[in-house]
């Protein structure tokens, strides 16, 4: 990971977006610690993906806790639940 101050990169931003591009992420330090960082596109769907398979199995956990538990409903009386949430 490439490390520069925000004005440093100001100043060559194309050469710090070139190295995002090609996968190096760039870590910017900024006053009052308020630091961020530039990725690729590539990298950042990558990380939208493994952030949508991590949600995805904390629900299946969730949701295997709750037949654990006895929380489980029957199709009609789900569908009677989403009806009343729907009207009010």
């Amino acid at each position: 990971m490439l490390e520069a101050k925000a004005i440093e990169v100001r100043d060559n931003f194309k050469k710090f977006c070139d190295a995002a591009f090609e996968g190096e992420p760039v870590h910017i330090s900024r006053t009052g610690n308020k630091n961020v960082v530039i990725i690729g596109v590539d990298m950042y769907d990558e990380f939208m993906e493994l952030k949508r398979i991590y949600e995805i199995e904390a629900a299946v956990k969730r949701a295997e806790a709750d037949i654990q538990a006895g929380r489980v409903y029957t199709a009609e009386e789900a569908r009677e639940y989403m009806r009343k949430r729907r009207n009010g």
